[in-house]
């Protein structure tokens, strides 16, 4: 009589390439290629100009490239390099339109029929204005049948350009869906808190605030940080000034979902980061380097409570560099002091937005978040 037991293990493999060009990336992923795995490829932004050129890799691994504000590798943040991720995969990557999100039943069947609870990595266009369409999709094709790890890929100084390979082809406006077989505990925690009196957001249309409390929405918000701050925005320097006083969607149960605006519209809206319902109640966000960095030893924390296994994913979103000068350095060092295993290694993105969750609740599309992900798969043992 045959007898099997199983043991979990990290289900992520990381390898960091310091100098790459498509040969060298191609060359890895055909070394390191694992039967049933998939390849994600997180490359940082001083690629930007050559990104095109990993969309033609020749005869390699099933495989996703994507290009992100920088890389995260052993709790260190890098500007250029690519960062190889190899996951258990239950089916092949897919590719999404943010403007019409679908997927198809065979993904959804897989995942609910996994024998583990899986992970669904999900990775999007961060400048897109149609995020808030694939967190919709995702709520009403997959529930709480998954988990949720991912993030915004792209540039703010160059929206709209391709930022995600898959299929052979370099691509914007899209998300990339890599079912992974592991199940995955998942936090992400942002630290800001509330400040001033609540807003009412009377008029939106997706990720744009045209009215708050009737009344043309930059107007109302160069008044309120006026008062917070002494000194109101204005058009030229709300990309900088809407870092540091971002909105937050009320959540009576949770900390409170950041929006930071990013532009004004013609007609005085505020185009923000991601979707803003209508009538949802705003406060405007303040943040120290201190709670920013608590932030991220909660979420880790978290992380180590509901697993023995490290996290090896995380996520931050590049705009908490506004209160953290050193380029998230110190952040990360510092939630890094909260594993008592010397082994253990952080690896993975800035990014335009934070996907996480445990898949409890609704899915939102996250901002000024740091996320950590641990992911486990149980292996056969003969």
């Amino acid at each position: 009589m045959n007898t099997c037991s199983c043991s979990v293990t990290p289900s992520v493999d990381a390898v960091m390439i310091d100098e790459p060009t498509p040969e060298r990336v191609a060359d890895r992923l055909r070394s390191d290629a694992r039967s049933g795995h998939v390849a994600v490829v997180l490359m940082g932004a001083e690629h930007a100009g050559d990104f095109a050129a990993y969309a033609d890799l020749g005869d390699v691994p099933e495989h996703v490239v994507g290009l992100f504000p920088g890389i995260i590798n052993e709790s260190r943040v890098h500007r250029g390099g690519a960062l190889v991720l190899h996951v258990p995969a239950l089916a092949a990557p897919q590719v999404v339109d943010l403007a019409e999100p679908a997927v198809g039943d065979d993904l959804v069947r897989r995942m609910t029929e996994a024998e583990d609870r899986p992970t669904l990595m999900v990775f999007a266009d961060g400048t897109a204005e149609h995020t808030g369409r694939l967190m919709e999709m995702l709520n009403d094709r997959f529930g709480s049948t998954c988990s949720f790890v991912g993030g915004g890929a792209g540039r703010l100084d160059a929206p709209g350009a391709p930022c995600l390979i898959a299929r052979g082809r370099a691509q914007s406006g899209i998300a990339v869906l890599v079912p992974v077989n592991a199940s995955s505990t998942v936090c992400a925690r942002h630290g800001w808190t509330r400040s001033g009196d609540p807003l009412v957001a009377t008029r939106t249309r997706g990720n744009v605030i045209e009215h708050l409390n009737w009344e043309p929405a930059f107007e109302v918000y160069q008044r309120a940080v006026k008062e917070r701050t002494g000194a109101a925005p204005d058009r030229t320097s709300l990309a900088l000034d809407g870092i540091s006083s971002p909105f937050g969607l009320v959540r009576s149960r949770d900390e409170d979902v950041v929006r930071i605006p990013r532009s004004v519209t013609e007609t005085g809206g505020i185009r923000c980061s991601g979707p803003v319902p209508r009538h949802a109640l705003l406060h405007l966000m303040e943040g120290h380097q201190e709670t920013l960095e608590d932030a991220a030893r909660q979420a880790r924390r978290m992380v180590e409570d509901g697993t023995s296994t490290p996290p090896v994913f995380v996520a931050c979103c590049a705009s908490r560099s506004s209160v953290s000068p050193d380029e998230h350095g110190t952040e990360l060092d510092l939630s890094d002091d909260t594993w008592t295993d010397s082994a253990s290694r952080t690896a993975g993105v800035l990014t335009l937005g934070e996907i996480g969750s445990m898949g409890y609740g609704s899915l939102e599309w996250l901002n000024n978040s740091y996320l950590a992900a641990s992911l486990s798969h149980r292996e056969q043992d003969a």
